[in-house]
């Protein structure tokens, strides 16, 4: 009987750096996907302009980001 010839198989290719992962170290050195923050800021962008027009406000609206205070935004007219 004939026996089949082992295929070799190629190693996958192990990325060196976080952008080889699709991640990135952000301006307030926090860990983030590439693509999400990409998506994020597009929004962000449409939402901010017509023909929304909203306008960013931070809550609780004496929080410091700066200071590490927590803190979310909405967007209203």
């Amino acid at each position: 009987m004939y026996r089949k010839k082992p295929k070799k198989v190629e190693k996958p290719v192990f990325p060196e750096t976080l952008e080889g992962f699709d991640y990135k170290i952000n301006e307030e050195g926090k860990l983030r996907r590439i693509e999400d923050d990409v998506i994020g800021s597009i929004v962000e962008d449409m939402m901010q302009a017509e023909p929304y027009d909203l306008v960013r406000h931070l809550i609780p609206i004496n929080a410091n980001p700066a200071d590490g205070d927590m803190h979310s935004a909405v967007y209203m007219r």
